[in-house]
């Protein structure tokens, strides 16, 4: 019975069952799960620790490529914005704030997983939550959101919450390079531990996802279902101009 499931269950059908699975678990566990937010953060550290452990200071260099891309995400996010606004103020804010939202962290150890450069992606990340750092208190005061905060304290609101799951695990894996060779070699060695994290993650966030609309107080379906889609659509036409970019 081992060995025909050792042939019938290859870790390369675990990797594909893996996250549908992560989310399926995350939703029938909301119950619990969602009190496990606060360890989210330790998770993106970890995560991104293993995969930035593969690249040198070397390989975070900003190319053109990032500059169109910076520019989709801004130009993108207010032109859907005010398209959006005479139908509903409220989802063109969320459509907005969605494609303005820096790439994931996780998306490293993904790129890293797919064989892609993941120095590439690295500086995208940093370039992206800088831009949205500077960008993010302008275009909130403007379209109505957090009016009353001031401008440098809404850019370290949210540069303290990216500095640490961001910035601190890029310069450990370099500190690490330089000071503890075996330690790093230990890390590029375990390159299958993010994906397992990111389940792990995954499941936390879709229970607190699902535990927020059960428990929500008055719910807007319409609008809530129509923001699902719109992501999903949004979502869809970045990953495909990100492709042929």
């Amino acid at each position: 019975m081992k060995a025909a499931f050792s042939t019938d269950l290859t870790m390369q059908e675990l990797k594909i069952y893996m996250l549908p699975v992560a989310m399926i678990v995350g939703a029938l566990g909301q119950g619990w799960l969602y009190r496990l937010a606060p360890a989210m953060p330790w998770l993106l550290f970890f995560m991104l620790l293993f995969s930035f452990a593969r690249i040198a200071p070397r390989d975070v260099v900003f190319h053109r490529l990032h500059l169109y891309l910076l520019s989709i995400q801004l130009a993108g996010c207010l032109g859907l914005y005010f398209i959006l606004l005479p139908w509903d103020p409220v989802i063109a804010q969320a459509v907005l704030i969605c494609v303005l939202a820096p790439t994931a962290t996780a998306a490293a150890v993904i790129t890293g997983l797919l064989g892609g450069s993941v120095g590439f992606l690295t500086t995208y990340i940093l370039a992206g939550n800088i831009l949205v750092s500077v960008a993010a208190p302008v275009l909130f005061s403007f379209v109505g959101v957090n009016q009353e905060l001031p401008f440098w304290i809404s850019v370290w609101g949210i540069g303290k919450q990216v500095m640490p799951v961001l910035i601190f695990p890029l310069l450990l894996a370099w500190l690490i390079r330089w000071c503890l060779p075996p330690l790093q070699r230990w890390l590029i060695r375990g390159s299958q531990i993010p994906l397992y994290l990111w389940a792990v993650s995954l499941t936390i966030v879709t229970g607190r996802t699902v535990h927020f609309l059960l428990e929500q107080d008055r719910p807007n379906y319409l609008t809530e279902f129509s923001i699902a889609g719109l992501t999903l659509v949004i979502c869809l036409l970045q990953f495909v101009a990100g492709r042929r970019l």
